[in-house]
């Protein structure tokens, strides 16, 4: 996911932010960088998979017939 889609989602960073628990500075240092993997999967959870996380399709195939 990138910082666009996420700022989309949620509005603006404060908001962001709070989805997951982390301060608004947090969410901007992102933009125009890529968002730390385990961040993007609490964000995957948090939005119910709107917001998916840039994880291998074999990974996310293993995880289903697991």
């Amino acid at each position: 996911m990138t910082y666009d889609e996420l700022i989309s989602h949620y509005g603006n960073e404060p908001k962001a932010g709070v989805a997951i628990g982390v301060p608004r500075q947090t969410v901007h240092r992102w933009k125009g960088r890529v968002i730390p993997l385990d961040q993007q999967v609490l964000y995957e959870v948090a939005s119910s998979g709107v917001l998916r996380a840039d994880l291998p399709d074999s990974l996310r195939e293993a995880r289903a017939a697991a």
